[in-house]
């Protein structure tokens, strides 16, 4: 089980206004999102929620907490993650 509970959105704003690098992974994460997202009829990455949402999870919490700025469609990817049972349990 993972610790995910913390608020660690003024980290996350030291980070995202001093480190170029994470808003490029954060750009590039988001691109990848909006491709798989659009190809999908389900609101996971590759059909029914896998092992790739599951291996997500971790990243998704981190986007959460740390409150870097996504997309709308991220953000709604993200929110049915983090709504999913598997995560919650």
């Amino acid at each position: 089980m993972m610790n995910i509970v913390p608020d660690l959105s003024h980290a996350g704003a030291i980070v995202w206004r001093n480190q170029s690098m994470e808003s490029l992974d954060v750009a590039r994460i988001k691109a990848a999102w909006a491709t798989c997202l659009a190809q999908s009829v389900v609101p996971s990455l590759a059909g029914n929620f896998s092992t790739l949402d599951a291996y997500l999870a971790s990243l998704v919490m981190r986007l959460k907490y740390y409150r870097f700025p996504v997309t709308a469609a991220s953000q709604v990817y993200m929110d049915r993650l983090c709504d999913h049972a598997t995560v919650t349990d």
